[in-house]
């Protein structure tokens, strides 16, 4: 994979900087064994796992003690979640990393997300980079509250 589009919602990108971690989670994302391709978006996700696990990033984190939902990974107050799905899951994933902001343990987040045209290689409504980046930036403004670095990959 790689990281070829950035935005910034909520001054996101610039708090992943200030705490040095965006090169950081470039390098994981850029790794030569994550690639994106049909079918294999849970293969993908448990590599990505290990490389979050060998940087020292707290992975599978409950945002909830009882349920089952969890984010990606955590360090340092900084929530990663990637979405490589269903449409629908990437506005339910704003709302975990949202939790997590007004719990207090995260400070901003990272969303990673295909860009348009390879989601449109994995599969029929999957969740873009671009779609979520313009509706964060407009009706989902004044909801999601909590600083996101979204990066879009191909």
């Amino acid at each position: 994979m790689r990281v070829v589009s950035r935005e910034s919602h909520r001054h996101g990108l610039e708090l992943l900087r200030r705490k040095n971690l965006e090169a950081e989670l470039s390098a994981v994302l850029e790794n030569s064994t994550l690639r994106l391709r049909t079918g294999e978006t849970k293969q993908l996700k448990a590599a990505l796992a290990t490389q979050l696990r060998s940087r020292g990033w707290a992975t599978g984190v409950r945002v909830d003690a009882e349920l089952g939902v969890a984010v990606n990974g955590l360090k340092d107050k900084v929530a990663i979640q990637v979405q490589l799905g269903n449409m629908a899951r990437a506005f339910y994933d704003l709302m975990k990393l949202q939790s997590l902001h007004h719990q207090g343990r995260a400070e901003c987040a990272v969303l990673v997300l295909s860009t348009q045209s390879a989601a449109r290689r994995l599969g029929t409504n999957h969740a873009s980079y671009e779609r979520i980046t313009q509706e964060l930036g407009s009706i989902f403004f004044e909801q999601i509250t909590v600083p996101i670095a979204v990066l879009g990959v191909e």
